[in-house]
């Protein structure tokens, strides 16, 4: 697996894979595979973070803010979506 070989940990490059391969099955073409390369010029550059570590900022009852810490867009969602379906 590509992310894999890149550092990030076995859950944070599955996925980031799952978002890549998942949008290609939707025809969602501006988030799929052909953007992989790009994905780990940043990593490898170090202008993104392999395994951020996601933390909730500011939190309100129904709300909360989510730091990303620079992390893959993708593992960030996921952690952000988890915090919110744990607010639900």
């Amino acid at each position: 697996m590509v992310f894999a070989t890149l550092g990030l940990t076995e859950s944070n490059a599955r996925d980031a894979a799952d978002v890549l391969v998942n949008s290609d099955i939707y025809g969602i073409e501006s988030h799929g595979v052909p953007h992989l390369a790009g994905y780990v010029n940043r990593l490898k550059s170090g202008a993104v973070e392999a395994n951020p570590e996601v933390v909730v900022a500011h939190e309100l009852p129904s709300t909360a803010l989510v730091d990303g810490t620079n992390g893959l867009g993708m593992v960030v969602g996921q952690r952000a979506m988890e915090v919110a379906i744990r607010k639900a």
